[in-house]
């Protein structure tokens, strides 16, 4: 959808048009902010865009705001040109409707396909921020006809899949009843994506060469019209018998302790997807692909008034999400997010803690044989909201009784009331939350709360609602892939700018580019996040930094102890782990850097000690480092005991940075 090309009015054809007459309650004054104030709205929606299209109202009237956002939310839905001729990427196709028949297409193989929708067919933000901060296509460039489901985002015709995409914005990763992970997917339209790409913010340095911005102005700023949609989906299980099983797809393990039962796709918008047991990124290949027909339970659509630059928050969920509402009982329905059989929580029975209501994974009894998270609403749909979803359902169930549009519900829609108030414009309502979008965080979300301090590279500027300005790439995070000592050395200690170890709260101006990498998840023992007690021969304390391609590997093993007879894990080949040698406690004495990288194949590392000015102590297959490094567990990890509880040296500790231990006297050696 575009908001400055409308629809040739020849194309224009009005095919829905709904009056709903939603009489305000006895002595109810007129419509204003706050109240409901509906009554004999028409509902009205068609084929082609007019100029301009789908604007929101310019009154604070939240009745009409809400009858708005249906109407966007059906707009955006409607069926894309496809196969997408040049120039006609996120556009309608206007020969046809909302109804099941147009749910699908016939492609050149004569196989029948899902048809995309038209917010499907915009630029996922992968291919928005590519590796090295490349620059992306052209908007009409040709779209790859792959359609993937990793362990990241949802990927539909267009996209590709995003390894960070399972967890929750806030919050951590969500189960549904069947102990598939739902997953996460962001696209931005074409005036969004052209902003970026004309501006170059792609890249992280050219947002960093930017002239900083006046106060109290963004860094950013996207024209009116910029939509923003993030999508949550979820694995649907049409048998039990062939429902996936795999650890990598379902959840942490496949021992799922949730009641498991089949869905029913006709309350979905579906799509068809392959998952993975492991994406690689680089290559764009993956391996133990199993094909899966996903249904889509949540979606924030972001637009950007021209009168509103705080933007309006809508947001939708499929309504089996948490409950099974009265007009569909006695249908052998269950909640795809809920157990209505699982016991109720009581803090005073351990047996009911794994039940506790929008309870995260990691907090439960035994994470590697999770329960289901138990997702309960707990911000009620406004009664207002819900008599609009019920009168709009019910119409949509009469003109297109086989589309899925009657099984969605809109939460509600948050809009600035004083536009020109900085930061968030008054917004109303104050909170708003999508269950399964913002689950483990519902009382106290607020999307213009949370987006008004969104950030680009640069961490002191602020990015116009966005947080994906903050992805950018820098195009200098090349490795050679036989690397050698020196240029290792280099690829690790590069100056970047704003670059802040993750253990400090403060963001210097500058720094080497291992800063910016991240410590070990770990979740469970909560010790690799900063000092650590050092052991010979890395000085008093140390401090661990993984390279991207390294974390996304480990991220596999949060809180997951070794075992003797586990499989062989290797490192994907780019991996570097590098350690910081501190002399003691104190600041300000780093003697040394260790490093492993993983240059090629196999159980072996690229070994490297250097001192903090570049000159190179050892570097290759040191026979010192290996020795001691494959003593642990003869798992190839060379020396990761991961999942274990870490080496205390008998002391105790306070959060990630052990104190300085105590020396205790030796005791007086025995008379003679």
């Amino acid at each position: 959808m575009r908001f400055d090309s409308p629809v040739p009015s020849t194309t224009v054809t009005a095919v829905l048009t709904l009056i709903l007459t939603l009489a305000a309650a006895p002595g109810a004054v007129p419509a204003a902010v706050g109240q409901d104030g509906i009554a004999d709205i028409t509902f009205s929606f068609d084929e082609g865009w007019k100029e301009p299209p789908f604007l929101p109202p310019g009154n604070n009237d939240q009745g009409a705001m809400r009858v708005w956002a249906w109407q966007q939310f059906l707009a955006l839905n409607w069926p894309a040109a496809w196969p997408p001729a040049p120039n006609r990427r996120g556009q309608p196709d206007t020969r046809k409707s909302l109804g099941k028949a147009d749910l699908h297409y016939v492609d050149a193989m004569n196989q029948r396909q899902i048809l995309p929708r038209v917010w499907e067919t915009w630029m996922p933000k992968e291919l928005v921020f590519l590796p090295q901060g490349k620059q992306p296509a052209p908007w009409s460039a040709p779209q790859p006809p792959a359609k993937h489901l990793g362990q990241g985002g949802k990927v539909h015709a267009s996209f590709r899949p995003s390894e960070t995409e399972i967890g929750e914005a806030v919050g951590g990763d969500l189960l549904d009843q069947n102990c598939n992970y739902l997953r996460f997917h962001v696209l931005i339209n074409e005036p969004m994506y052209s902003t970026v790409r004309s501006e170059k913010w792609y890249n992280a340095f050219e947002q960093l060469a930017k002239p900083p911005s006046p106060p109290g102005e963004d860094f950013v700023s996207f024209p009116a019209g910029s939509i923003e949609v993030k999508a949550a989906w979820k694995i649907l299980v049409s048998s039990l018998d062939d429902a996936p099983t795999d650890p990598a797809l379902a959840g942490h393990t496949a021992n799922c302790q949730g009641p498991q039962f089949t869905d029913d796709p006709s309350r979905y918008l579906t799509a068809k997807a392959t998952v993975y047991r492991e994406w690689n990124s680089a290559t764009q290949t993956g391996t133990d692909p199993l094909e899966v027909t996903v249904g889509l339970v949540g979606i924030h659509i972001v637009t950007k008034d021209p009168h509103r630059p705080q933007r309006l928050w809508a947001t939708f969920e499929q309504v089996d999400n948490v409950e099974i509402l009265p007009e569909y009982a006695g249908q052998g329905l269950r909640p795809s997010l809920f157990n209505p059989d699982a016991p109720a929580y009581d803090p005073a029975d351990p047996s009911t803690h794994n039940y506790r209501p929008n309870l995260r994974i990691h907090y439960q009894t035994d994470p590697d044989n999770p329960v289901p998270v138990q997702v309960t609403r707990e911000l009620p749909i406004p009664p207002e909201v819900d008599r609009l979803n019920r009168a709009i359902r019910a119409r949509l169930k009469g003109a297109f009784p086989g589309a899925p549009w009657q099984y969605y519900q809109l939460i509600d829609i948050q809009f600035p009331t004083s536009p020109a108030t900085p930061r968030d414009g008054k917004p109303i309502p104050h909170l708003l939350g999508n269950a399964a979008i913002e689950t483990f965080n519902q009382t106290e979300s607020s999307c213009l709360g949370c987006h008004s301090f969104a950030r680009p590279v640069n961490k002191f500027e602020l990015s116009d609602f966005s947080w994906i300005m903050g992805q950018a790439n820098w195009p200098q995070r090349v490795l050679p892939d036989k690397a050698n000592g020196r240029q290792l050395f280099a690829y690790m200690t590069q100056a970047v700018p704003f670059a802040q170890p993750w253990s400090q709260p403060s963001f210097p101006k500058g720094g080497p580019f291992y800063l910016t990498w991240r410590s070990f998840p770990d979740d469970k023992w909560n010790t690799y996040s900063g000092f650590m007690a050092g052991e010979n021969p890395h000085g008093a304390s140390t401090r661990i930094y993984l390279n991207d391609t390294a974390h996304k590997f480990a991220r596999r093993f949060r809180a997951r102890p070794l075992k003797a007879n586990d499989p062989v894990e290797e490192f994907p080949v780019g991996s570097v782990i590098l350690k910081e040698n501190h002399r003691s406690w104190l600041p300000g004495n780093l003697v040394e850097f260790t490093a492993m990288l993983k240059r090629e194949e196999g159980p072996e590392w690229y070994w490297l000690k250097a001192s903090p000015s570049g000159k190179i102590w050892r570097e290759g297959k040191a026979d010192g480092c290996i020795h001691c490094h494959k003593q642990e567990n003869g798992n190839r990890l060379l020396s990761w005991n991961y999942g274990r509880e870490p080496y205390r040296h008998n002391y105790p500790t306070r959060g990630p940075l052990f104190p300085r231990p105590r020396v205790r006297a030796m005791p007086p050696a025995a008379s003679p």
